[in-house]
């Protein structure tokens, strides 16, 4: 037996990802419209979900979804998303929320086609309409997904969402 270079390296254990939500089998139900907004509905389109949207005035529209047990995220380093969508220049918004009750989100903005939208944790900033403050990653309670009209012309749109995950 000969062995070469043989090293022995400290590091970090590997994190597997973690399932925010699959979309699978969706309960409209589960997800509640933001009524500021403007009109959104969430439906299932096979192992994804469908989301038909319009945006005008206001100029954004978006759902939550309560984790019944919240979650831990403290070992997550990004969200990660993957967006089907119609309409170039929309801004996808991903929002959470902590066990104190404070608000976190994170924008990207949506080409046409397949998205694989990434956003790093440490991305997500308190809103412009609350007050600031530092995530507490270890109870998450809800996330909500909004979409903002950006530079693309007021109307409807869809949207497919699926595998949205904590890397």
């Amino acid at each position: 037996l000969y062995m070469d270079n043989l090293v022995l390296v400290k590091g970090e254990k590997p994190v597997s990802n973690m399932v925010i939500d699959s979309f699978d089998d969706i309960n409209s139900s589960d997800y509640r419209r933001n009524e500021n907004g403007n009109a959104i509905s969430i439906s299932s389109a096979g192992e994804r979900a469908k989301i038909n949207y319009t945006v005008d005035n206001p100029a954004y529209a978006g759902f939550t979804k309560a984790l019944s047990s919240g979650m831990n995220w403290v070992t997550g380093k990004a969200i990660k998303v993957d967006v089907t969508s119609d309409i170039a220049g929309r801004n996808l918004v991903i929002q959470f929320r902590d066990r104190n009750g404070k608000y976190f989100e994170a924008m990207k903005i949506l080409s046409v086609g397949s998205n694989a939208v990434i956003i790093s944790l440490s991305d997500f900033k308190t809103p412009s309409w609350a007050q600031s403050a530092t995530p507490d990653y270890s109870l998450i309670t809800e996330y909500s997904i909004y979409i903002e009209k950006g530079i693309a012309d007021a109307g409807s749109g869809t949207l497919y969402v699926d595998s949205f995950i904590l890397e």
